[in-house]
């Protein structure tokens, strides 16, 4: 526009010009009035719209511009792939484990070894007695001992007489090693002798104590004597108690006492080693 600008202004004035022109010599010429022409300058831009395309487009962005005003359009989010902004499915599925429970114990003395297992609850693993197997207390064979577990010697024809202070002991030190995945106790359970032929019609005693002192691993040997009196249930002794997945290695010894008042004859008892889950 600013090349043909002079040029427009050069063609208005010569316009001008010449309408100015025209007009004096029609003047001049004695036109009637009533033939006269008359010639109006335009106001405004004549040629305002002269480079128009046809085509006009308008933009424009309101909360009032909608059709459909119900919808929310506020917050939301264009689904882009952003790695910022990640998606993600999670199923969590919840996990149990059950771990049967196992104990096992081994006891072995005098020329015998059992073993014992228990696989899972309500599994009870017994043995005894045994015919052929028992604990003697005989002086041939574990002799005599005296109050502090000491050995005095043994024999068929040993010389020790009846009396305070005199003990006759096992045949044998029994060891019972016990291991469970479970918390677990051990105990004695002893019971006092009865007398089976023994002539106790006089002064002699109608029973006949068991005694018992125990040694835990590589410890000594405990200083408690246990006496158990019992002859019915017996005496029920707990010796330890072990966390789950521990193991425990116990020795007992025993003895009967060896007085005055012990009858000579056969006397029969028991002792029940025990390890159980609690």
């Amino acid at each position: 526009m600013r090349k043909f600008f002079p040029l427009f202004l050069v063609l208005v004035v010569a316009l001008v010009s010449v309408f100015a022109f025209a007009e004096d010599a029609i003047e001049t010429e004695n036109f009637e009035p009533e033939h006269k022409p008359s010639y109006v300058v335009p106001i405004g831009d004549y040629n305002r719209h002269v480079g128009d395309d046809g085509i006009t487009v308008w933009f424009g962005t309101s909360n009032n511009f909608v059709v459909l005003p119900y919808m929310n359009r506020s917050g939301y989010y264009f689904d882009t792939n952003k790695p910022d902004l990640p998606q993600k499915a999670t199923v969590t599925v919840r996990t149990e484990a059950y771990i049967p429970c196992y104990l096992t114990m081994t006891v072995m003395g005098n020329q015998a070894k059992t073993i014992l297992e228990s696989f899972g609850p309500n599994a009870f693993a017994a043995r005894g007695p045994e015919d052929n197997y028992l604990l003697a207390f005989d002086n041939e064979i574990g002799g005599f001992v005296n109050a502090a577990w000491q050995n005095l010697g043994h024999g068929t024809n040993a010389e020790f007489a009846p009396g305070k202070g005199y003990y006759i002991q096992g045949c044998d030190v029994f060891k019972v090693d016990i291991y469970a995945n479970d918390t677990f106790k051990y105990d004695v359970i002893g019971k006092a002798f009865i007398n089976e032929n023994a002539d106790i019609s006089g002064p002699a005693d109608e029973t006949l104590n068991l005694e018992m002192r125990s040694k835990i691993g590589s410890n000594n040997w405990q200083t408690d004597t246990v006496v158990f009196t019992d002859t019915v249930l017996g005496n029920r002794v707990n010796i330890l108690e072990k966390p789950a997945c521990s193991s425990a290695t116990v020795y007992h010894q025993f003895r009967v006492p060896y007085l005055t008042t012990t009858a000579h004859g056969k006397y029969t008892g028991a002792v029940i080693f025990e390890a159980y889950t609690i």
